[in-house]
This record gives structure tokens, C-alpha cells and sequence, in this order.
């Protein structure tokens, strides 16, 4: 039999690390996940890559996106009081969690 590479106790501190809780079944199915992706990490460093090129990440290549640059607006007081939460000249955004988006898309859809 494996020895036990992730403990229950391990698998609850980060889901709190990640603000998530489960119930006692789903813990126990998150730890055989768990041990499945290490068994799998496992299996590829088992590869020898002494002879591969590094690649880069492609979207670093080819983005579809404009480059990022500050634009000056003539009056951005105007901008900021058409926003609902603004504070000392900035916009203000409450904070969310992924969870929050996650259930927003949902009800949006």
C-alpha cells in the first residue's frame, strides 16, 4: 500500500488558506485529488528534458491586445463622480472573492 502523501489535516488548511470549506466527504475526495496530482508530478520529473529548449509562453509572442500606456484625460473629475464609489480622486472597488465572481457569472447567465 502508498504511504499517505497528504493528510486530511493538510487538505483542510488549504482550503482555508483558499477560504473554502467542504464537508467531511468532499475533504476525502480533495485528498485523493491531491495525491493524484503529486503521483502525476511524480511521473514528470521521471522525464529527462536535459536536451529540451526552454520555450516562452506564447501569448508573450502574439497577444491580440493593445499595449498598456497611460493616456492623459483633459478632466477625469468627470470620470470619477460618474463612478458610484469613489474616494480621494480614485475609484473605489469592493473586493470580492472568486467564489463571489464565479456565482455572479452564473446568475448573469
Amino acid at each position: 500500500m502508498e504511504k499517505e502523501r497528504v493528510t486530511i489535516e493538510e487538505v483542510k488548511e488549504i482550503a482555508k488558506l483558499a477560504g473554502l470549506s467542504f464537508d467531511d466527504n468532499e475533504l476525502i475526495e480533495f485528498k485523493k485529488k491531491f495525491e493524484d496530482i503529486l503521483r502525476m508530478v511524480d511521473k514528470l520529473q521521471e522525464i529527462d528534458t536535459e536536451d529540451v529548449e526552454p520555450l516562452t509562453y506564447p501569448m508573450y509572442e502574439s497577444s491580440g491586445f493593445a499595449p498598456d500606456k497611460a493616456v492623459s484625460f483633459e478632466n477625469p473629475e468627470i470620470l470619477i463622480n460618474a463612478s458610484s464609489f469613489h474616494t480621494n480622486h480614485l475609484f473605489a472597488v469592493k473586493s470580492f472573492t472568486a467564489r463571489e465572481l464565479k456565482q455572479g457569472e452564473k446568475n448573469e447567465g
